[in-house]
């Protein structure tokens, strides 16, 4: 799951600074920007182009529609072993010659495995938009699996998974998440285990390549400065021999275990995920904890920053932050405590959400919150990399892009009386659950939860 302060840790790790998904797509034609525009292609390949003539660079984000919850017990991981693998080699290019075809452009190609989905993602000029674009198509759908290449990425991402173990937050987030979402797809890890990546067979990859990575499970999306009509009908000239189809497999709706959890390893402070639900992508109560996390957990301005950091020096670090996705949602608290005062740190971390259960945000507060999202929504309208992402994950999504003034009078329009209503349906009793990753010496190894 992306899960809250942990963008400095991205992968296919469950950590991440701004759940990206909250942010709306973008059909604006404000400030030079063209309104986007989407084309299906016969293939069912969907392509996603916003224009912007003032500026000089284009975002490109090349998404496939499926992520870490599409798997099973048996080939959990193939979606992250997958994107690492499509960079190795096509029919016609080796993984070299990939890189510096995209390189010579000025792009520098990069991807990630959600759980939701896959990105393969860059940015570059304008006038050479097409090149990394027509790379990504290459690689996803003429993607070469050699038994070679395959063991020796199986070892890399091997070390890849040993090394998340090693990070006590990325290691906190992961026993949150398998446990708070035990028996749901949700409870997975994205790099999968040490057990099912050694046992992963080539066959299994190229498998899951013939089941999902089809034009017609893909989203291209581009912004920036760039001639439309001439990308698309490179696009569509290099992708009209891939005829492939996908089914699609449902995925049940989020199911949630209240049960704490505790983990002890070699360190010297304990690492607290606190969880509970939250709402997902297709939920407008989802803006108004935007605004809550927002004032509770989200910058040094918040009530966690000033009354549990600044106050008690329990902890360098404490915030909050929503994930919204396709299937529901989840809310999450983090905080790296002195390891003698975790239940302290706990019970002033409780003791704030019940002042926000009972009497929400004071004006400024809320005035401020506001303010803050609204700044990172419109600001992010000046950014080719991230109108592009955000255009891409909310037409898969939701099937439509969402105007940014609509979202930002969403925004604008949440009230206190609407800050109360959602604290006490996310910290409603028996929802909130405690994970702790800390030394062997830890005055607690149990954590009381008194809402």
């Amino acid at each position: 799951m992306i899960i809250p302060g942990i963008d400095r840790f991205r992968s296919a790790n469950p950590l991440a600074v701004w759940s990206a998904a909250e942010l709306p797509s973008s059909s604006s034609g404000k400030d030079g920007n063209s309104k986007a525009e989407i084309v299906k292609l016969d293939n069912g390949l969907t392509i996603i182009t916003q224009n912007n003539p003032n500026v000089h660079s284009a975002g490109v984000n090349v998404f496939v529609n499926v992520g870490s919850v599409f798997e099973n017990e048996k080939n959990n991981g193939a979606t992250h072993f997958l994107e690492h693998m499509v960079f190795k080699r096509t029919k016609s290019k080796t993984g070299r010659q990939i890189a510096e075809e995209a390189e010579d452009s000025g792009a520098s190609i990069n991807a990630a495995t959600h759980e939701d989905f896959t990105r393969y993602h860059t940015q570059t000029l304008g006038e050479n938009i097409a090149v990394p674009t027509l790379s990504y198509l290459d690689m996803l759908l003429n993607s070469k699996i050699l038994e070679k290449e395959f063991q020796t990425e199986k070892g890399v991402i091997l070390e890849e998974a040993k090394m998340y173990e090693d990070n006590p937050q990325a290691r906190v987030m992961y026993l949150a998440q398998e446990t708070y979402f035990k028996g749901h797809p949700y409870g997975r890890r994205i790099l999968g285990t040490q057990k099912t990546i050694s046992e992963m067979q080539r066959s299994d990859l190229k498998q899951f390549l013939k089941n999902f990575y089809n034009p017609d499970n893909m989203f291209v999306s581009l912004v920036g400065n760039f001639d439309t009509d001439d990308v698309i009908r490179k696009i569509e000239s290099f992708t009209s021999q891939n005829q492939g189809k996908t089914k699609r497999q449902e995925i049940s709706p989020l199911r949630v275990n209240v049960e704490n959890a505790f983990d002890t390893i070699n360190i010297q402070q304990a690492h607290v995920v606190l969880f509970t639900k939250g709402y997902s992508l297709l939920d407008d109560k989802r803006y108004t904890l935007l605004v809550l996390n927002q004032a509770f957990g989200g910058g040094i301005s918040s009530r966690l920053f000033q009354n549990v950091r600044e106050k008690s020096g329990y902890c360098y670090t404490v915030d909050s932050q929503p994930e919204s996705t396709s299937f529901g949602g989840a809310f999450i608290i983090y905080s790296g405590l002195k390891k003698d005062k975790v239940q302290n740190g706990v019970d002033l971390i409780l003791n704030e959400i019940k002042k926000l259960k009972k009497d929400g945000l004071k004006p400024h507060e809320l005035k401020r919150a506001k303010t803050q999202i609204r700044t990172a929504l419109l600001l992010r309208e000046e950014s080719t990399s991230a109108s592009s992402f955000s255009n891409a994950l909310g037409y898969m999504s939701r099937g439509y892009l969402t105007p940014v003034e609509e979202t930002d009078q969403k925004i604008k329009s949440v009230t206190n009386e609407d800050i109360i209503r959602v604290a006490n349906e996310i910290f409603a009793p028996g929802l909130l659950a405690a994970y702790v990753v800390g030394p062997k010496k830890v005055a607690s190894k149990k954590i009381e939860i008194n809402l």
